[in-house]
C-alpha cells in the first residue's frame, strides 16, 4: 500500500508513514480487487425452446437440386438415341436390301451432270437482223437460150439440162397470162409439151424472174 502524502511504500501493517508520520489509509489510486460476479441464469422460458426445437425438427429437408438438370439431359438424350437406333434397325430388317437399291437409283428430275452457271453479259446483245429483200436474180451462163423477143418476158433460158426449151416456152406463156409485169412471188401451172404433163411452178424475182420446179425444172424469164 502506498502513503496517500508521499507516495512511499508502507509496511504491512503500519498505522502511519515512516517517510512523512502522515496517517496510513487505502490509496485512492490502488487497484480495487475485481468483483466476481455470479453468471445470469438463461432468460429462455423452457417452453418456448420446446415449441422451436419442434418446429425445426419437423419442418421437412429442402430437395438437393444441384446437378439434376445434367442429369435429366443425359438421360433425355440416352432414351432418344436408343429410339432412333432402334427404328433404324428396323427399317433395315423390314427392307433389307431395298435401302441399297433405292440408294443408287437416281431420283427422276435430279442433276446428274455438272452445275453450270449461266453468266450474264454486260454488253447489250443486238438482235440478228435477217434482210427480207430478195437478191436479185441473174441467168446463169449455163442456161440454154430457148428464145428472144419484146416486152418484160421475151427472153426465155432453159436451166438445166432436164427441161425441154417448149416446156420453158409454155412456162412463159402461162406466167405472162397470169402477170403482165413481174411479181415478188407467184405459182403457175405449165403443160409440158414433151410429156404433156401439167406441173406447178413457183417463180420469183424482177426483173429476171426464175420459175422451178416439176421435176428439177427450171426457167428464166428477162426482157429483151
Amino acid at each position: 500500500m502506498l502513503c496517500a502524502q508521499c507516495r512511499s511504500l508502507l509496511p504491512a501493517g503500519a498505522r502511519f508513514c515512516p517517510t512523512c508520520g502522515a496517517e496510513a489509509f487505502a490509496s485512492p489510486s490502488a487497484d480495487p480487487e475485481p468483483a466476481v460476479t455470479a453468471p445470469l441464469p438463461a432468460l429462455t422460458r423452457p417452453d418456448e425452446t420446446t415449441r422451436l426445437q419442434t418446429i425445426f425438427s419437423d419442418a421437412p429437408a429442402e430437395p438437393v437440386t444441384r446437378g439434376a438438370a445434367p442429369v435429366a439431359f443425359v438421360v433425355v438424350g440416352s432414351l432418344v438415341f436408343l429410339a432412333v437406333l432402334a427404328v433404324v434397325l428396323a427399317s433395315f430388317l423390314r427392307g433389307g436390301g431395298s435401302a441399297a437399291s433405292s440408294a443408287t437409283t437416281p431420283t427422276i428430275g435430279a442433276v446428274t451432270g455438272p452445275a453450270t452457271t449461266a453468266t450474264r453479259s454486260s454488253a447489250p446483245t443486238t438482235p440478228a437482223t435477217t434482210s427480207t429483200r430478195p437478191s436479185p436474180v441473174t441467168v446463169p451462163a449455163s442456161a440454154r437460150l430457148c428464145a428472144t423477143g419484146a416486152g418484160p418476158y421475151g427472153t426465155v433460158h432453159a436451166g438445166t439440162a432436164i427441161t425441154s426449151c417448149p416446156f420453158a416456152l409454155a412456162v412463159r406463156d402461162a406466167y405472162a397470162a397470169a402477170h403482165p409485169t413481174p411479181v415478188a412471188g407467184t405459182t403457175v401451172s405449165a403443160t409440158s409439151p414433151v410429156t404433156h404433163t401439167a406441173y406447178t411452178m413457183t417463180c420469183h424475182g424482177t426483173p429476171v424472174v426464175v420459175c422451178t420446179g416439176g421435176t428439177d425444172a427450171s426457167v428464166y424469164l428477162s426482157p429483151r
